[in-house]
């Protein structure tokens, strides 16, 4: 792809969402605006897992937002994605669900978890929804 043009873009290598851009968000909301309409069930599973984190290590706009939002590693930066898609999800009137992989940067008690590396992050998950 050729971004000389000077548009940024919300997709990274390795497929990855930018978390550090705006108008990934934007791009989220209308996926789960029809993703919501599309289907009635209670909850959104948005994975969490397989997001390769080498981009987001070596970008500045990514580095710039550490920094602005006090974030100290790369999961942390995926779980503020997750949390900022999380709001989106909410008021869709769903709730959100990801893959035990997202406990590792932290996750809004609210999120239910699919455990599938056992049940020790199952357990975790469940320990932190009580909080």
């Amino acid at each position: 792809m050729d971004w000389s043009h000077g548009a940024p873009p919300i997709a990274l290598l390795d497929n990855t969402l930018c978390p550090a851009n705006e108008k990934v968000y934007g791009f989220m909301d209308k996926v789960l605006t029809e993703v919501a309409e599309l289907f009635p069930f209670e909850y959104i599973h948005l994975g969490g897992d397989e997001a390769p984190h080498n981009f987001w290590e070596k970008n500045a706009q990514v580095q710039a937002l550490m920094k602005r939002e006090g974030l100290k590693t790369i999961p942390q930066v995926q779980a503020y994605f997750e949390k900022r898609v999380e709001q989106i999800v909410k008021a869709k009137g769903k709730k959100m669900m990801g893959w035990d992989e997202v406990l590792e940067g932290g996750v809004s008690p609210s999120t239910a978890i699919m455990s599938w590396r056992g049940e020790k992050a199952g357990i975790e998950a469940s320990q932190k929804a009580t909080m």
